[in-house]
């Protein structure tokens, strides 16, 4: 009998792609909106940005990154157990919240809550994916978790919250390249 592996590239890959595009994305968006200041304005000031170019790329990098960050916690859900499973869930359906942050800009009621639940649910993903990376000895994974969640924490004392935003989504986009990179090449 053969039994039949799944195979977790395509999902490996759109951590890594995600991860690495999402910033170019959203330092375009700041080059095209001109006036964006770090740690005056947030990312989401770029959703309804003067600039039309600005607020699409914003909105819609958001929108599409949040889908492939879904199909990512998805395929890493289907593909792995255990804690691993339990912290893909969070990630897809933090996802899901990141699609709501492009599709409700700053402007409607629904924003401030569709972010939050974002960032609360990915930071929660975060944290229970590192203890899973830790159990099954993935050390170099879980030493990114624990270094991007310690940038995020050493960030709050320090900068004004439209800062703090920033340098968490960065840092999330960091963490979810490490992912990509665990996922593709981890044999457990």
């Amino acid at each position: 009998m053969v039994t039949k592996q799944r195979s977790v590239a395509p999902f490996a890959a759109i951590g890594v792609f995600v991860g690495a595009l999402v910033p170019l994305l959203f330092v375009t968006a700041i080059f095209a909106d001109g006036t964006w200041e770090f740690n005056v304005d947030t990312l989401s000031a770029l959703g309804v940005s003067a600039s039309c170019t600005a607020a699409n790329i914003f909105n819609y990098t958001c929108m599409c990154a949040g889908l492939l960050i879904a199909i990512f916690g998805i395929g890493k859900l289907i593909c792995k157990d255990g804690l691993d499973s339990v912290s893909a869930l969070f990630v897809a359906v933090g996802g899901l919240f990141l699609i709501g942050v492009g599709a409700f800009n700053v402007d409607t009621d629904y924003h401030n809550w569709f972010a939050w639940c974002f960032f609360t649910i990915i930071v929660i993903g975060m944290i229970l994916s590192g203890f899973a990376d830790w159990q099954n000895g993935r050390t170099v994974s879980a030493a990114i978790t624990i270094i991007t969640l310690g940038i995020m924490l050493a960030a709050v004392p320090g900068f004004a919250l439209a800062g703090i935003e920033v340098i968490a989504v960065f840092s999330m986009c960091v963490w979810l390249i490490g992912q990509g990179m665990s996922l593709a090449f981890s044999k457990s």
